[in-house]
């Protein structure tokens, strides 16, 4: 340590602290005057040897502090490399963060690290910013919940917008364990924090639209957030249209199309409103199940198994087990193939003796497919013949593809489901019970010819009797030409909008991004997808 030569010195420092773990507490201590002597030195190629390893030097020497003076000199030091006019050194001290805070607690936190954390978050050096990060994660574990609100909120919104790709990339791979850190016991401090980061969200997917792995991290954190905002109205009118605009690009990438899809069902449950979730429900079928262009079709049947694990068999079997079973007839070979895979799945669906008929029909389609024109549809079909017929119905005890432990299991899974959309629905005729005694509480309701009493008839009329969603904004959303509690017909005589279909100009749905109000679809035609030929 007192060579002349200043990589022998920095070698035999590093030397030091990793032998500092195998000796004894006494040595150590003997040891902690040189250390401290050595980490003062001003020279350039000496601090950035100590700074770079200075996390790990605490996490061995920190034990055997006694007194607030060992904390105080260390921290000075941890401080100067934070504010050195070096960005090495700055960035090593970004490095080192998440050991320093380990080894000083949370009560010091606010004293000591927090100012240094905040002026590193703000460096103007990318390679400061991209360190901090990196180890953001691991300072939200090491902080708690309430801290993570009260402390880490400024700087992840700092960050998650940052202009450098690569530190926007290493936020948004870990948005989703972030979300759940920001709850807080205060119900409007929450809202509003969690408002803000869709905010922010939005305003990143539309600076870099361009780039698929972005947007596919935004959609994969939509599920956690739209469960904390689910009291609001941003789930349906600003995260559902979201999510649909990107299940229905012109020409859709897989990985984003595949996370659309899987964030599509459990968006769906988060909204509270049963005339709201019932819409979508019939739009689904209609616009995707009984569409013209195949590709949407395939769609509908990727949301088809992920409707099967957020939902309850009662919930897929009134919305979607139909629709379903009409896809393996479909004209299209992929869509057959694909249908194919569903039939056992569709068969636990069945709920006898009321769906004798469903599953009659489900038999036919099973036998039809194993002779099918097709050789790959009819391999398919071979293959999930005794899947098909093993496979019992809903409410069959006799399963011999799950053991007693598995079935179990999967019955209180469905059970939880059931509870839950049961207790929405009773949730949300308790708050359709307040409004009614609200207005029933004024007494009257002034309008153009006078004045009247409001009764209950006229409120459920109102309420059945809308024609049309409009955004928060006035904005047009879409119109309702059927209840939630009408079917819609296969063969529909009236033309239909399209909300998803390729090949039309997409009208029907507005969009709200930001400020601006924007259709899911452009108005410039397209090219229906062509399906790749089979080998």
């Amino acid at each position: 340590l007192a060579d002349e030569e200043t990589a022998v010195r920095t070698a035999a420092f590093e030397c030091l602290v990793e032998l500092l773990e195998v000796l004894s507490p006494e040595a150590r201590r003997s040891l902690q005057p040189i250390i401290r002597t050595f980490l003062d030195q001003a020279n350039e190629a000496t601090m950035l040897c100590t700074a770079h390893i200075f996390g790990l030097l605490l996490v061995k020497i920190s034990q055997d502090f006694h007194d607030e003076e060992d904390w105080n000199h260390f921290s000075q030091v941890y401080k100067n490399y934070a504010h050195s006019t070096d960005p090495r050194l700055r960035a090593s001290a970004a490095y080192n963060f998440p050991a320093v805070l380990h080894c000083w607690g949370l009560r010091k936190y606010a004293a000591h690290l927090h100012g240094a954390l905040m002026h590193l978050v703000n460096d103007s050096n990318e390679d400061v910013r991209n360190r901090v990060a990196a180890g953001y994660l691991e300072i939200a574990k090491l902080l708690g919940e309430e801290r993570v609100f009260t402390y880490l909120k400024e700087g992840f919104l700092k960050l998650i917008a940052d202009p450098c790709r690569e530190v926007q990339s290493k936020m948004l791979a870990n948005l989703t364990q972030f979300l759940d850190m920001f709850k807080t016991s205060n119900e409007t401090d929450c809202l509003q924090v969690y408002t803000e980061i869709w905010t922010s969200l939005i305003s990143v997917q539309e600076q870099c639209s361009s780039n698929w792995r972005v947007v596919e991290a935004i959609l994969h954190s939509l599920p956690s957030l739209a469960k904390h905002l689910a009291h609001t109205d941003i789930v349906y009118e600003q995260m559902l249209p979201f999510t649909c605009k990107h299940l229905a690009a012109p020409i859709p990438l897989e990985p984003v199309l595949l996370t659309a899809a899987k964030v599509l069902p459990p968006i769906v449950r988060h909204i509270r409103k049963l005339a709201l979730r019932n819409d979508v429900n019939l739009r689904i079928v209609r616009e995707l199940a009984r569409g013209k262009s195949c590709w949407n079709r395939m769609v509908f049947l990727i949301l088809c198994e992920q409707f099967m694990l957020h939902f309850s068999y009662q919930f897929f079997r009134d919305n979607f087990l139909e629709a379903a079973t009409e896809m393996l007839s479909d004209p299209v070979i992929n869509v057959r193939l694909a249908a194919c895979a569903l039939l056992p799945a569709l068969k636990r669906r069945v709920h006898l003796p009321e769906d004798a008929p469903l599953l009659e029909k489900l038999s036919r389609a099973a036998n039809n497919l194993s002779t099918d024109p097709d050789r790959d549809v009819r391999n398919q079909a071979l293959n999930q013949a005794n899947h098909f017929k093993t496979a019992p119905t809903h409410g069959d005890k006799r399963d011999p593809t799950m053991s007693p432990e598995e079935r179990k299991r999967a019955e209180a899974r469905d059970e939880t489901l059931e509870q839950e959309e049961k207790d929405m629905l009773v949730r949300e005729e308790n708050d359709l019970k307040k409004k009614r005694e609200e207005i029933a509480s004024k007494g009257t309701v002034k309008n153009p010819t006078g004045t009247r009493r409001c009764s209950d008839s006229d409120f459920k009329r109102t309420r059945q009797d809308r024609s049309s969603v409009k955004l928060s904004n006035g904005t047009l959303l879409f119109s309702i030409t059927n209840t939630s509690s009408q079917k819609v017909p296969h063969n529909a005589s009236e033309p239909i909008k399209k909300m998803v279909e390729p090949d039309k100009p997409k009208t029907s749905i507005d969009i709200k991004l930001g400020t601006k109000s924007t259709t899911a679809r452009s108005a410039s035609s397209t090219k229906p997808l062509v399906m790749k030929p089979k080998k």
